[in-house]
């Protein structure tokens, strides 16, 4: 993610609303995905105008048009002070944004978070893709509305990031466990605590392209499901 912060003071900032509203057009057909402006509390013309950009690219060459300089001298821009911004976010700051938004239950939020391509092992007795993942993960919430991975960072560099998981959660609402043949689960009051699980996670483009849990006794799906004493269907 891109950000173009433009610092500057105005002679008029009535003024210099108006042609930056005339020019609104300009900024968006060139790439602006959004912008915000702030004016200082004790210097109503002083202005910060935040805009996202989808590359650092397409915000470089609008700061170095024509028509942007043009706009910043009619509307009566003084001493502009430009700066783009480029995004850094680690590996590990992706893991943790996911976490945070399964245990809100912001599952657009998780879901964008994955990458389509996703591989979620260890935790499951066969590898499993994106939106099957969610599906469980989504399922538990459903009926412990506090589920938590309580996770830890541990380590990890560049596009992984290592920790420790150690999910819990109390069986307060009726739910469907994620298993194929199983029936409604009334809640039972009962809370789950599973055993500390090493977790590795592979982030490409911004998002989880790789979940590895490791496989401990009584961890993983198959644990929670043991402490809420649920059937599980023979096969």
């Amino acid at each position: 993610m891109t950000k173009l912060l433009a610092h500057f003071r105005v002679a008029s900032y009535e003024n210099w609303r108006a042609v930056y509203d005339e020019k609104y057009d300009l900024r968006y057909s060139a790439g602006m995905t959004d912008e915000n402006v702030f004016r200082v509390n004790d210097a109503p013309n002083e202005l910060v105008v935040i805009q996202q950009w989808p590359t650092f690219a397409k915000a470089q060459a609008f700061a170095a048009s024509p028509e942007f300089k043009q706009a910043l001298q009619k509307s009566g821009v003084l001493e502009p002070e430009i700066l783009i911004l480029d995004q850094v976010i680690s590996a590990q700051e992706i893991a943790q944004k996911y976490m945070r938004a399964v245990e809100a239950q912001d599952w657009t939020r998780a879901r964008a978070l994955m990458h389509d391509d996703l591989k979620f092992t260890g935790a499951v007795p066969k590898p499993i893709g994106a939106d099957e993942a969610l599906q469980i993960q989504r399922a538990f919430s459903s009926g412990m509305p506090d589920f938590k991975f309580n996770y830890k960072p541990t380590g990890g560099s560049g596009n992984i990031a290592k920790g420790t998981a150690r999910i819990s959660g109390k069986h307060t609402r009726t739910f469907t466990p994620p298993i194929p043949g199983a029936s409604l689960m009334p809640a039972t009051g009962k809370s789950i605590l599973l055993p500390i699980e090493h977790v590795t996670i592979t982030v490409q483009d911004g998002k989880i392209i790789e979940w590895q849990v490791e496989d401990v006794p009584n961890g993983g799906v198959m644990g929670i499901l043991a402490q809420l004493g649920a059937v599980v269907p023979a096969h």
